[in-house]
């Protein structure tokens, strides 16, 4: 994959993907690339901490699945994610979402668990539209 800049964005965009399904992580990843993202699967909270350690992903699409296990591990790490907070978070959320966890995780938008790759991409294209705006 090239990195070049496509309206002053980095190509690809770097995507974290944290999700606790290995089926629902390689159907969107498989959905995402096609879009140029380059991404990178978190199936924990402890795997999520390692990755953002590791690499600045653009943005991070979170499955509450994994903030309802081991909320107080997502917190502190997504907490510490950049200065300023500057990754957009994307909640992939079923109705077991309770309604601060968006607020407390600083998060930009909630798609349904189960979207389609494109609806996904367009919601990574608007937020980081946003974030650029905001910095």
């Amino acid at each position: 994959m090239s990195f070049e800049q496509i309206n002053g964005r980095r190509m690809p965009i770097s995507v974290l993907l944290a999700v606790p399904d290995i089926e629902q992580a390689v159907r969107l990843r498989r959905q995402l690339e096609p879009y140029r993202c380059l991404v990178h699967v978190a199936s924990d909270a402890s795997e999520i901490t390692e990755s953002l350690r590791r690499f600045r992903p653009d943005v991070i699409v979170l499955d509450a699945a994994i903030a309802a296990a081991d909320h107080t591990t997502v917190f502190t790490g997504l907490s510490r994610r950049s200065p300023n907070n500057a990754i957009p978070v994307i909640m992939l959320a079923g109705e077991e979402m309770p309604s601060g966890w968006v607020v407390r995780l600083q998060g930009n938008a909630v798609v349904p668990r189960g979207s389609c790759g494109a609806l996904i991409y367009r919601t990574i294209v608007a937020c980081l539209a946003t974030a650029s705006c905001a910095a």
